[in-house]
């Protein structure tokens, strides 16, 4: 899913307060990989860190709902388009 590569959790850092970012891939990719890690505490492995930034089902719900936006725009015969920023201004009315 490319809007994976599009969102980013902002925080601060809990060492020196810079603001980090990091993508929802990597923390979706945390809390499916990290299961059999060895690892108990957060410094020994980013993975298990990244895990619970966000609440697992909140990411499951945000998934099936991109995937039924994606589902339903194809059904219409068109796709989901991600942009950065807000480079046109279109305005949408009902047909006459």
């Amino acid at each position: 899913m490319p809007i994976f590569d599009s969102i980013f959790l902002s925080l601060p850092c809990p060492g020196c307060g810079s603001p980090q970012e990091i993508p929802l891939r990597t923390i979706g990719l945390a809390q499916s990989m990290h299961e059999g890690c060895p690892a108990s505490w957060a410094r020994e492995c980013p993975e298990l860190y990244w895990q619970d930034l966000i609440d697992p089902a909140a990411l499951q719900d945000f998934i099936d709902a991109w995937n039924r936006l994606e589902a339903s725009a194809a059904a219409s015969g068109g796709s989901l388009t991600m942009r950065s920023g807000p480079e046109s201004t279109v305005t949408a009315s009902p047909p006459a």
